[in-house]
């Protein structure tokens, strides 16, 4: 897949996720306006503006660095093992670069995206989290791979 490709795909992909943040964002912005007022949502607007944005740049964070690795590995995707290591190693970056925004936001924007119990306990989750999500996306990718709808 050639690189201007790969980025189109995932910045697509970052588009639609944000998308979907923001009308999360939204339904609980009229669930904090229905239990209490207008007054508790401007007490909650500031810091739920802040996490959509730290979660928007993770995701484009995320685009930006797996299209290259989508672009390197593309000829690999003919065989099971190629798909598994695509996922695998997309798998690793975007959950990567995610967690990491939402370590971050935590330590030092004191933001609770995840709710951690300490700034240890967000980097001790950062890495175990990563990895046990990349090693899911590596066994399910070519499962999923397969399932996909083909062209006719």
């Amino acid at each position: 897949m050639p690189l201007p490709m790969a980025f189109k795909l995932t910045f697509s992909l970052a588009l639609g996720l944000s998308i979907m943040v923001t009308a999360i964002g939204l339904v609980a912005a009229v669930v904090e306006l229905i239990r209490h007022g207008p007054t508790g949502l401007l007490s909650v607007a500031p810091r739920g503006v802040l996490t959509g944005l730290v979660i928007f740049a993770s995701y484009f964070a995320a685009a930006t660095l797996s299209a290259p690795l989508l672009a390197l590995l593309w000829p690999v995707r003919d065989r099971w093992w190629g798909r598994s290591i695509i996922a695998g190693s997309l798998g690793l970056v975007v959950y990567g670069a995610v967690g990491l925004a939402s370590v971050l936001a935590y330590v030092h924007l004191h933001l609770s995206i995840i709710d951690y119990e300490s700034p240890a306990d967000a980097w001790d989750s950062l890495w175990f989290g990563t990895l046990i999500l990349a090693a899911l996306s590596a066994v399910l990718g070519p499962i999923v791979w397969h399932l996909r709808p083909r062209d006719s």
